[in-house]
């Protein structure tokens, strides 16, 4: 987590020109929105599989 914490800092000026309006949040803010995001993202990503393979998913997740 510390790397990819470490990752998002030195990527924070980039991430900022992805967006289309300036970002008002102050760094620390920026980077948790960034992460939780992130989180969701996979996770989403991760639902999305897990409805369409195997029934025994479950058993070979890492996350359960």
């Amino acid at each position: 987590m510390k790397k990819f914490t470490v990752k998002m800092k030195e990527m924070e000026e980039e991430i900022q020109l992805c967006y289309s309006e300036p970002v008002n949040y102050d760094s620390d803010d920026l980077l948790k929105m960034i992460l939780v995001d992130a989180c969701f993202i996979i996770e989403l990503f991760l639902r999305s599989l897990r409805s369409h393979s195997e029934s025994d998913w479950e058993g070979k997740d890492p996350l359960f």
